[in-house]
């Protein structure tokens, strides 16, 4: 008998919850995906991490807070295109460049 009330209330919760998913929820996943970064491992996690930072240092100084943070996430695509993790990943690989390049000026043949 109690499983089968169990049973009921995880229906029952399982459907109010799936309701609840509206596609605003979708939209941030995706926002915080690509703010992230496409196609990276750690790319979700740093673009939640950013999301919920921006989110939390806007909301204290406005109420507007999701007005600016939406200028914030525009730049950052706009600018980075790969994500934060693509662009520390792009910025890390170029600095690496220009240390073996000077490495390679300071050779004498």
């Amino acid at each position: 008998m109690t499983d089968i009330i169990f049973l009921a209330t995880l229906c029952i919760i399982a459907a109010s919850s799936a309701f609840s998913l509206f596609w605003v929820y979708s939209g941030l996943c995706v926002l915080m995906l690509v703010v992230g970064g496409v196609g990276t491992q750690f790319g979700p996690i740093v673009g939640a991490m950013a999301y919920i930072l921006i989110q939390e240092i806007l909301s204290s100084y406005t109420e507007d807070w999701m007005f600016f943070s939406g200028i914030i996430f525009v730049l950052m695509v706009l600018f980075m295109p790969g994500g934060i993790v693509g662009f520390l990943s792009s910025r890390g690989s170029k600095d690496r460049q220009t240390s073996d390049l000077s490495g390679v000026e300071g050779e004498e043949v």
